[in-house]
């Protein structure tokens, strides 16, 4: 066991690029490949942990293997190894462990779609974070919370839950927290028709994340800007930003972020008039996904690639897209992509009518 904990950490570490980086690994890729062997094997040591004695386990494999679970989206996994430190946490009586783990399963939870979970987790870490006292924990876990609210169309819970982020986290000083709180912000807004105070919270949200040289939240927030711009009708406005994010998820090697941004592109260039170009976005932010086996954005780029190929007269191969999408999305319980899906068949049904 505390093999499994030592080297998870070490390689937790060369992977974040955190000092000091042990001998244990010489490469980040050397300890990608001991994270991929090992990955099941890190799974049941800590879930059994406990029951052998290792009290503290669960908790340090918690806390050593979130980024990687987190970049590959093994978020099954996660929740196992979150919901092991929660029974530890528990039956130690760490009211700051058990409130660490609720935090930490809310991102797993909203990874699978599971929201109303995510909402419970994060809802009792907020408070418990209160009564610590700790406020930079509270309002760095409201930026997660405001996002679940968001996708369970809270919309008004959701901006007061984001705005009462960034006031907390710009006053004690945690820029990048900022910075994710007014990207999440921005994203509400969108969704509430508030396209100019969205552009602006994305705008904040780059310059903010700028300075703390944080590339793959800078990154996240030229996406969701890009998605604001659309929606205002800046086509080529977007189509640079999201260009922009495309760039930064590659060079990270983000393969589902990078297939997002490019699903986004697509749009973009779209509503450029530009559907050769939309196709070869979309036809490759579905090989993103595909490649990194999220179905549902797989689902969601697949819709984006049908309306560029309806765009450019191809029929046939839009519907049979779309008709992908629509399978999953309706698996995934996504009712918005859903309705987009459904509509983008609509159209191409009645194109092919025509």
């Amino acid at each position: 066991m505390n093999h499994y904990v030592e080297t998870s950490r070490a390689a937790g570490r060369w992977l974040a690029s955190l000092p000091p980086l042990t001998p244990r690994f010489t490469t980040v890729g050397e300890a990608h490949g001991w994270l991929d062997d090992e990955r099941n094997n890190l799974v049941a040591a800590a879930r059994n942990a406990w029951d052998l004695g290792h009290r503290s386990a669960p908790w340090d494999l918690l806390l050593s293997l979130s980024g990687y679970l987190h970049h590959h989206r093994y978020f099954e996994d996660w929740i196992t190894i979150g919901l092991a430190a929660l029974d530890a946490a528990r039956a130690a009586g760490s009211s700051t462990a058990e409130t660490d783990a609720l935090r930490y399963l809310g991102v797993p939870y909203t990874g699978l779609r599971r929201f109303g979970e995510a909402r419970d987790a994060l809802e009792q870490a907020v408070a418990r974070y209160r009564l610590l006292g700790d406020v930079g924990s509270e309002g760095g876990t409201l930026v997660d919370l405001g996002l679940v609210l968001m996708e369970l169309r809270l919309h008004d819970d959701a901006a007061v839950v984001l705005t009462r982020a960034v006031a907390i986290l710009r006053a004690v000083g945690d820029h990048h927290g900022e910075g994710m709180a007014l990207t999440n912000l921005g994203l509400v807004l969108r969704r509430m028709d508030r396209l100019d105070a969205s552009i602006d919270a994305h705008e904040g949200a780059i310059e903010t994340l700028r300075r703390t040289r944080a590339p793959h939240s800078e990154a996240l927030a030229r996406n969701n800007l890009g998605l604001a711009l659309i929606h205002a009708d800046r086509f080529a406005d977007a189509a640079t930003s999201l260009e922009l994010a495309v760039q930064g998820f590659r060079a990270l090697g983000s393969r589902p972020e990078e297939g997002m941004a490019l699903a986004n592109l697509a749009t973009a260039l779209r509503g450029m008039q530009r559907p050769h170009e939309a196709i070869a976005a979309g036809e490759n932010a579905v090989e993103c996904y595909r490649a990194s086996g999220d179905r549902h954005g797989e689902a969601v780029a697949r819709c984006a690639l049908a309306q560029a190929l309806g765009d450019a007269g191809q029929v046939e191969r839009a519907l049979e897209a779309v008709t992908v999408a629509e399978a999953v999305l309706q698996e995934t319980n996504d009712e918005e992509n859903l309705l987009v899906a459904e509509e983008t068949r609509r159209i191409l049904i009645r194109t092919k009518g025509e």
